[in-house]
């Protein structure tokens, strides 16, 4: 019988062998039985005669309930080799090296799965990754941050201005740091045809960064390291241009073209069967952004890179800051999806990793309290113009509208102005509707809690810098 992948017709089947309670210890004879027929039907022609046929692996022709045989070894190496389990990033990966290795083994056991799965996560475990860094420029051609991390900006040049061989100006500085080399994706994708146009991606800078691991777990980080990265750098030098207040924020990865021209959303007043001297349309424009520049502090670059290596070693110090700016970050990027509510969610995470009082313990209430004595915060917003009773109001609402969009479904009112005729209650009598919650009101108060935010991280971020990450010297910032 010809064994093919499952499909959706087989998801009853799946769920019922699935509910079946699982036996401890993997029947590895059984899978050994399976995946040799397996194999032998990813031989066999689809009909007879057929001298060609497309190719396909054995765990395509695995049946559900020899599948879950295979599924069973992944979850012994997850229960009983922990270890080993967490050197890889996903499960399928396990899956098909477990089918690879059984259907090579003429008597495979558990323990020498174990064994090759450790041999094989022993090999290639050192890569040289380029994570495109977009919307971004540096203001040199390439730049050290770490011993492993390195900044080269991209191949600026279109079709005739190109010229041949390597286009920077250094051709040997990234290998002289980092032992090796691996040359960007140009910023411009040259069109194919005479019909087409080329694109301009905006990847202007890439991030070269050495990560260990296997393949899948050394992409992962350095995208991560390099999300952490462009967070902190924003919160240390935010995008702002005097001639252009919605400039895009930088954003990590290979999604291109990515977002820089902003279309106007069009409207006119609703004039239903008017034809003559109807109101003017407006929204009718398209702008071109530009992109964010770097600044030229290399501490601040380095930043994000040292306080990783901090965070690694146990720093509660560079793991608030970083957390902290991440969170900034995806709260007040633009473009931004997100609804109000959904980025007050985010600002107030900021506002607890900072506070968060790690093995020390206390509450994370009364550190931002003596965070904002000690900071000054108060004093700031007072000076943005800000009245001492609407920072009150600002922080009492936003903590509800933080409940409000973590435990129930109600954010969804708030963001569609509060209907009149509908109220929320939470826990300890605060109530949620069209009077304390308008969208008007959250308009004008998220800021407040934005800003205090951002200021006190900015501040933390700078003087954990000049201070080396100390953990003790950020603990006296909330003494």
């Amino acid at each position: 019988m010809e064994r093919t992948r499952p499909d959706l017709a087989d998801a009853a089947r799946i769920l019922a062998v699935m509910a079946r309670p699982r036996s401890s210890r993997p029947n590895v004879r059984r899978l050994k039985r399976a995946i040799d027929a397996a194999v032998v039907a990813s031989r066999t022609p689809p009909e007879a005669g057929a001298e060609s046929w497309p190719f396909t692996f054995p765990q395509e022709h695995l049946q559900p309930n020899e599948s879950l045989l295979v599924w069973d070894v992944v979850r012994y190496i997850r229960r009983d080799h922990r270890d080993l389990y967490r050197e890889f990033l996903h499960e399928r990966t396990i899956y098909d090296h477990i089918v690879e290795y059984v259907a090579q083994t003429e008597r495979p056991t558990l323990p020498s799965i174990v064994t090759d799965l450790r041999r094989r996560a022993s090999q290639e475990t050192i890569w040289l990754v380029d994570i495109p860094l977009l919307n971004l420029l540096p203001q040199g051609e390439t730049l050290a941050l770490a011993k492993d991390a390195m900044l080269v900006r991209t191949d600026q040049t279109r079709r005739g201005d190109r010229r041949f061989g390597s286009y920077l100006k250094d051709m040997g500085a990234v290998r002289r740091h980092l032992g090796d080399e691996l040359t960007p994706r140009d910023r411009w994708l040259t069109a194919s045809q005479a019909r087409e146009v080329d694109v301009d991606t905006r990847m202007g800078t890439a991030l070269l960064l050495v990560e260990q691991g296997i393949e899948e777990v050394a992409v992962n980080l350095a995208v991560t390291r390099a999300r952490l990265a462009v967070a902190m750098w924003c919160l240390l030098s935010p995008p702002r241009s005097q001639y252009d207040p919605h400039q895009p924020w930088p954003t990590v990865g290979g999604w291109t073209p990515v977002p820089h021209v902003e279309f106007g959303i069009q409207r006119k007043r609703y004039e239903p069967g008017k034809v003559d001297g109807a109101a003017p349309r407006r929204g009718n424009h398209i702008t071109t952004h530009a992109e964010y520049h770097l600044t030229r502090s290399v501490d601040y670059l380095r930043a994000p890179f040292i306080a990783v290596g901090e965070a690694r070693r146990g720093s509660l110090c560079a793991r608030s800051l970083l957390s902290a700016a991440r969170s900034l970050y995806l709260a007040q990027r633009t473009p931004n999806e997100l609804e109000r509510t959904e980025r007050i969610l985010h600002v107030w995470r900021a506002k607890e990793a900072l506070s968060d009082p790690g093995k020390r313990g206390g509450k994370s209430e009364d550190r931002w309290a003596r965070l904002v004595v000690n900071l000054r915060l108060r004093s700031e917003l007072l000076k943005r113009g800000y009245s001492s009773d609407e920072i009150d109001e600002a922080f009492k609402l936003m903590e509800s509208l933080r409940d409000l969009a973590t435990h129930r479904p109600d954010d969804v009112l708030v963001n569609l102005n509060y209907p009149g005729h509908l109220r929320t209650y939470l826990h300890r009598s605060r109530v949620i509707d069209a009077q304390t919650a308008p969208l008007a009101i959250v308009a004008a108060d998220w800021p407040i809690l934005l800003a205090a935010v951002r200021i006190a991280a900015t501040r933390l971020a700078k003087g954990a810098i000049k201070n080396n990450w100390n953990d003790k010297w950020f603990h006296r910032r909330f003494a």
